[in-house]
């Protein structure tokens, strides 16, 4: 198991090369065996207890079914996903776009293409307003997945979702990650270019991981600064497969300089930037630098951007730095480990980013899948996205779905909430056929999540955790949820929590009848116990005085006649 989580973490770490050329000089890093992977000595770090689930599916949209579905980004009434490929499946499938005005019936609506031999896993939107250009701004990263396929980004007028107008490419190496932003009348997208320090110069393109790219008139990009860390932090970069290789740069054999440490280690040894993020005020950037770990520049001037702080993992910890999120204020950084090997998988690690030159470790979080050694199964456990919303954080964590994390003390993080979307099979056969959630955002309250495998799923909060979402019960058709108080659990009697009140919810009664106990005991997903014991699932106190129908009392301990006419007073109505 831990040889094949090594070859598909690495197969995915390949495609960010960008030419079938480079992907065999790599090539060397992927022999590793089982004791190497248990001698990387990965630090092991905190969880805690779950807590009920109490995220709710209240939308789907397949996507046209065809897998290989990237990252998401929301804006509006509109959904953006990206999509992924390899060399030897690159399905050139586009970014597909997907209203979702009612996030309970999503309907996909146009695909925006991208060139043969390409694809767009990073997808970014935002409002600019420049007196260049006023509207809707979208990017998508292109990674060539077959020979000859363009690399760099396309630039996109989603101002009428319904009429997208192509704008521009720039061309570059593969971008694997990017981010859009506008800084008084100026507009940028920074790149992560993997291991362009490496080949670019022989690519006769700009040899520098970090490339910030000037689309203030979107239909002109132009470069307008660089940044990488080999040639301008003297640090390691690289892979130690690469060693004498001479066409290629001194020291991309991953070789610390002089009185540098070494960066290089696990089961992936790589030092290249994966993803980029900026402060909300424009002028920091954030790096995940794989191995090299967290990287923290002055963007402020644009084109001369320089070093604030590193934050590298010790040295027996895995490295991978995936990707980092920073929130509103600064103050706080998440920054994500991919580790495709169990032992443990990624995780999360938590920083107090307050002083940007100098970012603190301050606390982790990890599923219990996720330290779990061997694995429950084919899944992938690593986490994978992150977003944030005030000191909520939400996390893509493949095969273990979408978690929640109550971040009020970031040195203890509580998750609040979690789901994990049905196994689907891989249409290609590259992925374990599994929940993989690769993007999570948040609009409004509502999660949405990209699967590679199933599609888009719409989620939103079950406060109560009665199996209906906070928004299905503040409408106002009584039957279909609404009117319903969402924090209180006894105004929806669905015992068997399919989201509806019916029969199967009076044959519950019917098992339990005459039953008494403890309410207490009341534990919405724990299971069934058998016919002839009290279920406080089953037992309501009745209709309040005055109330409507979905006015139950809490239960009474005693599951009774009562109990028939709640379900009955009740009986018909639905969560969607």
């Amino acid at each position: 198991m831990k040889k094949l989580t090594i070859l598909v973490g690495f197969a995915m770490a390949l495609a960010l090369l960008g030419s079938t050329a480079d992907a065999a000089v790599l090539i060397e890093v992927q022999k590793l065996t089982a004791s190497d992977a248990e001698a990387s000595g990965n630090a092991t770090p905190s969880t805690l207890p779950l807590i009920p689930a109490k995220l709710v599916q209240v939308g789907f949209q397949n996507l046209g079914g065809n897998g290989f579905n990237g990252d998401i980004w929301v804006h509006g009434d509109f959904a953006y996903v990206g999509t992924f490929g390899v060399d030897g499946a690159c399905p050139n499938i586009g970014v597909k776009v997907v209203d979702i005005s009612n996030p309970f019936a999503p309907a996909m609506v146009d695909v925006l293409s991208v060139p043969a031999g390409s694809h767009p896993s990073d997808v970014k939107v935002a409002s600019i307003n420049t007196s260049f250009f006023q509207g809707d701004l979208l990017v998508n990263s292109n990674e060539a997945c077959a020979t000859g396929g363009p690399n760099g980004i396309q630039l996109w007028d989603v101002t009428d979702p319904s009429n997208p107008l192509a704008l521009s490419r720039f061309d570059t190496r593969g971008v694997h990650n990017t981010y859009l932003y506008q800084t008084d009348d100026r507009t940028y997208v920074l790149l992560a270019v993997p291991f362009a320090e490496v080949f670019g110069a022989s690519d006769a393109l700009p040899a520098s991981d970090l490339q910030i790219v000037d689309v203030t008139d979107p239909t002109n990009p132009v470069l307008a600064g660089e940044w990488t860390l080999g040639r301008d932090a003297g640090l390691a970069f690289g892979a130690p497969s690469l060693a004498g290789e001479p066409l290629l740069p001194p020291g991309s054999d991953c070789t610390p300089p002089p009185t540098t440490p070494p960066l290089c280690r696990g089961d992936v040894a790589l030092v290249y930037l994966h993803d980029v993020w900026v402060s909300t005020d424009g002028t920091v950037a954030y790096l995940s630098y794989w191995d090299a770990g967290l990287i923290t520049l002055d963007i402020s001037d644009p084109a001369n951007p320089a070093l604030l702080g590193v934050a590298t993992e010790p040295l027996n910890d895995e490295g991978n730095a995936h990707n980092a999120v920073v929130d509103e204020l600064s103050s706080l950084i998440l920054v994500g480990d991919e580790d495709t090997v169990p032992g443990p998988w990624g995780f999360l690690r938590i920083f107090d980013g307050s002083d940007p030159a100098a970012p603190v470790q301050i606390g982790t979080f990890a599923t219990t899948n996720a330290l779990a050694d061997p694995p429950p199964d084919s899944g992938l456990y690593s986490l994978h996205s992150i977003t944030m919303e005030g000191d909520t954080a939400y996390l893509a964590w493949f095969s273990d779905g979408v978690r929640v994390l109550d971040l009020s003390d970031p040195s203890a993080p509580k998750e609040r909430a979690a789901f994990v979307p049905p196994d689907v099979p891989d249409p290609f056969g590259f992925f374990p056929p599994k929940a993989l959630v690769w993007g999570v955002f948040v609009q409004d309250d509502i999660v949405f999540a990209s699967d590679i495998n199933g599609g888009l799923y719409v989620l939103a909060f079950d406060n109560d955790n009665d199996s209906c979402a906070d928004i299905q019960e503040l409408g106002n058709d009584e039957t279909l949820g609404g009117q319903r108080d969402p924090d209180n659990f006894w105004d929806f009697f669905d015992p068997n929590r399919d989201r509806a009140v019916g029969l199967l919810d009076f044959l519950a009664v019917l098992r339990h009848f005459g039953t008494v106990g403890d309410p207490a005991t009341l534990d919405p997903d724990g299971p069934e116990p058998p016919i002839g014991e009290y279920w406080a699932s089953a037992d309501r106190g009745g209709q309040a005085p005055g109330g409507d129908p979905w006015d139950e009392l809490p239960a009474n301990g005693s599951i009774g006649l009562t109990d028939f006419l709640s379900v009955l007073r009740q009986f018909g109505h639905t969560c969607a």
